[in-house]
């Protein structure tokens, strides 16, 4: 009996071994896909959709072929992620500069300004945070999209914290080791999507139960106008 347990044992402890080896390979091909796809730069926005599109699934256990999953998304968002990518990097490189410009000035008044442009940075990184998991969730025109990632953060405030102290972390340890950006990168979005799977079910349900309410409606409708055709036949 006991050579049989501890046979089973074994066998579970194997199979938990290969179950998080194949997990950590399929974060980490998503993350050398995200890379790839991102080497043009002006694709980031649509690449980083892409890879939130798959762990999105990931997260959710609907896991299914990377390559086709990722190219799906890639393809799907590609303008509209890329016109938010373009705003995002416009604006932030607005900020920063004049950020650094009145860091350099070192007066009391340009201190005050610099403050407050550090706390409009923030409020940047968060909607960033927000943008490809939204984008790639939902659909809708760009900026709607755009004003969800906007309102989202502040709705969900605590787990925005989470995600944006997750995001620093990540990035300080990305910085120290550049060779390893692709690992640091894939676990964060991984990470952080079960996060997105949380704050987005509200929306989902919502989503769900009207298009219920309209495909209910819908029937209603036809149902009435067969009973329309058949009175008109008779």
């Amino acid at each position: 009996m006991s050579d049989s347990n501890g046979g089973n044992s074994l066998f579970d402890q194997n199979r938990l071994i290969w179950v998080i080896a194949n997990r950590v390979a399929d974060v980490l091909a998503v993350a050398l896909l995200w890379l790839l796809f991102s080497l043009p730069v002006v694709t980031i926005g649509a690449s980083s959709t892409a890879a939130y599109y798959v762990y999105l699934k990931m997260a959710r256990k609907e896991d299914g072929y990377i390559w086709r999953n990722f190219i799906k998304s890639f393809k799907q968002n590609f303008m509209q992620a890329t016109v938010l990518w373009l705003l995002q990097a416009a604006i932030g490189a607005g900020l920063g500069l004049a950020a650094y410009y009145y860091y350099v000035q070192e007066t009391v008044v340009s201190a005050g300004i610099y403050a407050f442009l550090g706390g409009m940075m923030i409020v940047v990184l968060m909607v960033c945070i927000y943008l490809p998991p939204v984008v790639c969730r939902f659909s809708n025109k760009t900026f709607v999209l755009l004003k969800t990632a906007m309102f989202m953060p502040f709705k969900h405030f605590k787990w925005t914290l989470v995600l944006v102290v997750l995001f620093l972390a990540f990035a300080f340890i990305g910085w120290f080791v550049i060779p390893f950006v692709i690992i640091v990168y894939g676990v964060y979005a991984y990470v952080s999507s079960f996060i997105f799977v949380r704050i987005f079910k509200p929306y989902e349900d919502e989503i769900r139960k009207r298009e219920g309410y309209a495909a209910e409606a819908e029937g209603r409708n036809k149902e009435k106008e067969d009973n329309r055709e058949i009175a008109k036949n008779e």
